[in-house]
């Protein structure tokens, strides 16, 4: 049928020539742009799952931003750990040559101190000028906040982390039950012998000479029959501090008790005879000869201590004598209990109210995981141990090297060093595992998020160019067909001819 007011074949080329322009225009914007999706309308449910993606590629990048500050801020809070080493290592040198005796100068004691006040002097100024980004880092600003602690049962305490997320809670309870206390190492020498004299006596026989063993040493010591019971208490303590032993009348009041000057399983106190011990007479006793029962006789015995058995927060602790380190879910701590505490088998209880350093290392950034890490005060006024701070070697207190006590000066330095190591070491712990396998795992989350963000949006080239040509040759098959069907009304004419 042969008409001129309808060209149906003209209509389809056009129909085939706008489908064909479509696919040709969205070709040439994917291969421009290298999308496969440029507006919502090329995939709707496409979109969600690309916008979804690219939301958690900002997250992994912003957790890992924070990975490398974090990274840079203990960089600098361990370097400045790193210089005081150096410097508790000058001072322990300066102590240990106070001890030297070579020296007849009366001025010497002086001049080490001056030296010992400018070292003081400087670890003061590092610990208060360790920075980063404007947070001060070693003096006590990272801390932990604790409050109701009570000094009747807590000697010292530091916390190393506590779980204190940003969404969760805003406090940790802490509670400490003592089940098993820690005990020292005891023996009993028998003084008196049943002669109800309260001098030593040996049987009819001589002198004895016993050597008493300690942590920190050995010593001998020769009694001779007629010394009172205080007079051998006051010689044997008087080198406590070479032996770790000390000496108390005991209850009878007949016989020494000896004690180890330390609580724990490392303590032990040991005794024997030397020379002079009278035939059929035995003075080293397992238990209190004077006291009732039936204490055994020893030529040579040795006593350990015993360590406490401490809960916190229901989790059983690990100690070494009074001192006790835990590690549960909720914090990281290491605390010296009293004796009172300890020989009460006391509970306590406190809370941490915030501080510390806090890291966001997690892609959600409504999430409440996050890591935490405490950094004491490294100030002259806090570093030390449990003998004290390196405050206390200050001119005119009590462990100056004028007329102070050197040897305590020597464990306050010891315990310093031991405390900024353990710093250092817990800083290192946090950087290598915590914040190293934070970024690992940051990584592998990239690559994947990456990969299926660009499965989803990211444009197949070649596919596209493929889509492309075809598009072209269609296109022109299209417009040749448009062409000769534009022709067709004109074969009218010649009927009307």
């Amino acid at each position: 049928m042969n008409t001129i007011h309808a060209n149906y074949a003209s209509m389809v080329a056009q129909r085939s020539l706008m489908q064909q322009t479509r696919l040709l225009e969205q070709s040439l914007t994917r291969l421009s742009t290298g999308l496969r999706i440029n507006r919502a309308a090329d995939d709707p449910s496409g979109l969600i799952a690309s916008e979804s993606h690219r939301s958690d590629l900002v997250g992994i990048e912003a957790a890992m931003s924070n990975a490398g500050r974090a990274e840079q801020m203990l960089n600098a809070a361990d370097a400045g750990l790193q210089e005081l080493n150096t410097l508790l290592l000058d001072l322990q040198s300066i102590v240990l040559g106070a001890g030297d005796g070579t020296s007849n100068s009366g001025l010497d004691p002086t001049i080490r101190q001056q030296e010992i006040e400018a070292i003081l002097e400087a670890i003061d100024h590092v610990a208060n000028g360790t920075t980063f980004n404007g947070q001060q880092l070693l003096n006590g600003e990272l801390g932990y906040v604790v409050e109701n602690k009570s000094v009747t049962d807590i000697k010292s305490l530091q916390i190393h982390a506590a779980r204190l997320g940003q969404g969760g809670a805003s406090s940790v309870p802490v509670q400490i039950d003592v089940q098993t206390p820690a005990a020292k190492a005891g023996m009993f020498i028998d003084v008196d012998s049943t002669n109800a004299s309260g001098t030593f006596f040996n049987g009819g026989g001589g002198s004895v000479t016993f050597e008493f063993s300690g942590t920190l040493g050995v010593q001998q010591f020769t009694f001779a029959p007629g010394t009172t019971i205080t007079d051998m208490v006051d010689i044997i303590n008087s080198f406590t501090g070479e032996t770790g032993v000390e000496a108390a009348v005991s209850v009878a009041g007949e016989s020494i008790v000896l004690t180890s000057s330390d609580y724990g399983s490392d303590a032990f106190v040991e005794a024997r005879v030397i020379e002079g011990e009278d035939a059929g007479v035995l003075h080293i006793y397992d238990g209190d000869p004077g006291g009732g029962g039936a204490p055994t006789g020893w030529p040579e015995y040795r006593s350990e201590g015993s360590d406490a058995e401490v809960l916190v927060n229901g989790v059983l602790s690990v100690s070494k004598g009074l001192e006790v380190h835990s590690m549960n879910t909720l914090v990281d701590m290491s605390f010296q209990m009293t004796e009172l505490m300890n020989l009460n088998q006391g509970s306590t209880n406190f809370q941490i109210m915030g501080g510390g350093a806090s890291f966001q290392f997690d892609m959600d950034p409504q999430s409440d995981l996050v890591s935490s890490l405490g950094i004491e005060s490294v100030t002259t006024g806090s570093l030390g141990g449990y003998s004290g701070t390196l405050a206390s070697m200050r001119a005119g207190n009590t462990a100056n090297l004028i007329d102070g006590d050197t040897d305590l000066a020597e464990r306050i330095i010891s315990e310093a060093i031991d405390s900024v190591t353990l710093s250092r070491a817990r800083i290192g712990a946090f950087q290598r595992y915590t914040i190293g396998s934070s970024v690992r795992g940051l990584l592998v989350a990239m690559e994947n998020t990456t990969a299926a963000q660009s499965q989803v949006r990211d444009a197949d080239i070649a596919y596209e160019t493929s889509a492309l040509a075809q598009a072209q040759i269609i296109q022109q098959a299209a417009m040749y067909a448009l062409g000769v069907a534009n022709t067709q009304s004109a074969t009218v004419l010649a009927l009307l001819g």
